[in-house]
């Protein structure tokens, strides 16, 4: 029998030039301290694939030169930017992990992250079924005080808080990468959004990491609304144009929830879930609200 695999996808774009060698540098540190940890507590095979996407700057040859696939660790850089999805859709097709641990490039993992993620995955609930997928909690560095509410919804919404099995992975088909989403930049809350209406997420009550503020980031250009209570906080001025697309990526969400449960009950065999936690029940009926 093959030994379990974990595989950490990470996505990067012209980092070097935002951020600089420093934030570089502490993610992946941080991603080598937690794989070592991971794997001196279980007997787990540990991968990264970390695709470069479109970056014209130092960025790629700053991985190129750190990244060793002898340590299970590749590397990809795409010739042109496609964009956050379709980015990250690659580094999780890079092999056939069990579990898939998004991360982005500019953040921290703290040394339990990975350890937390993979036993959150493997505790059942009462009936003895399994989470398909877990998020968990982060600290912030560069704008502490995060109200508590946005703190929550935006631990929800990034994708470096997030662990998926293959399995649901693969069910609602990776990562959203319409062209749409490269207006509205929301493909990692819709993909939270999808696994949430078809699978019960554990809960991981912690923070396991940092997520990092910097400079010009769209973070950072939000951090005032931030700081505020949501029902508190100024509304963004939409242009026509971003109005028009956040339209189109609701009307897309919605045909894909039709699409996928369309798949689960006419393709699939919804009991091939029965081990997991799930938000649907076999011949239809409601789903779950958004995480």
């Amino acid at each position: 029998m093959s030994e379990p695999t974990l595989l950490i996808a990470v996505t990067s774009h012209n980092n070097l030039s935002l951020r600089g060698t420093v934030s570089l540098e502490r993610t992946l540190d941080s991603i080598r301290t937690a794989r070592e940890l991971l794997r001196r507590e279980l007997p787990i095979r540990v991968a990264l694939s970390w695709v470069d996407d479109g970056s014209d700057d130092g960025t790629p040859a700053w991985l190129a030169r750190r990244l060793r696939e002898e340590r299970d660790e590749w590397f990809l850089h795409n010739a042109v930017n496609r964009f956050a999805g379709a980015a990250r859709n690659q580094a999780t097709a890079r092999i056939d992990a069990d579990v898939i641990a998004l991360f982005d490039s500019d953040d921290e993992m703290y040394p339990e992250h990975l350890l937390v993620g993979w036993q959150a995955l493997n505790t059942p609930d009462a009936s003895g079924r399994l989470p398909g997928w877990a998020i968990s909690r982060c600290d912030f560095g560069g704008c502490e005080d995060v109200h508590p509410a946005w703190a929550e919804r935006i631990a929800n919404s990034s994708p470096c808080t997030k662990f998926f099995r293959r399995r649901v992975w693969e069910f609602i088909e990776g990562m959203p990468d319409a062209c749409v989403y490269r207006i509205t930049t929301e493909e990692d809350s819709d993909a939270t959004r999808l696994a949430a209406t078809f699978f019960e997420p554990a809960i991981i009550g912690r923070s396991t990491l940092r997520y990092w503020s910097y400079p010009g980031s769209h973070f950072d250009r939000q951090s005032t609304k931030f700081r505020l209570p949501p029902d508190e906080a100024p509304r963004e001025d939409l242009s026509p144009r971003q109005r028009a697309a956040f339209e189109l990526r609701d009307r897309l969400f919605d045909a894909r929830v039709r699409y996928l449960k369309d798949k689960l009950e006419r393709l699939l065999d919804p009991r091939s879930f029965d081990d997991l936690m799930t938000n649907f029940r076999v011949g239809g009926g409601d789903v779950a609200d958004d995480v």
